[in-house]
């Protein structure tokens, strides 16, 4: 996939210059689904952190991330049961 096009129509261009970048989407999926990962696992590990320590209502008042909320209302759900 062309990611930028460094020349327009009609330039005049030398041999080995560059003329496109060409974005590695592989590359790109692969990184953006270990973030992913990395943040829903951060806030398993916080929830953790806050079931065991007691401060799961301080966990409540600073869950923003989507990871984060779904943390919190597993964190209830287990608190109710």
């Amino acid at each position: 996939m062309v990611e930028k096009v460094f020349v327009r129509e009609g330039d005049t261009v030398v041999a080995g210059q560059a003329i496109v970048s060409i974005a590695n989407t592989t590359t790109t999926k692969e990184r953006n689904k270990s973030e992913i990962k990395q943040k829903q696992w951060q806030a398993k590990l916080e929830r953790l952190m806050a079931e065991s320590t007691g401060t799961v209502e301080e966990f409540s008042q600073k869950a923003q991330t989507p990871e984060e909320l779904s943390e919190l209302q597993f964190a209830r759900y287990r608190a109710e049961a």
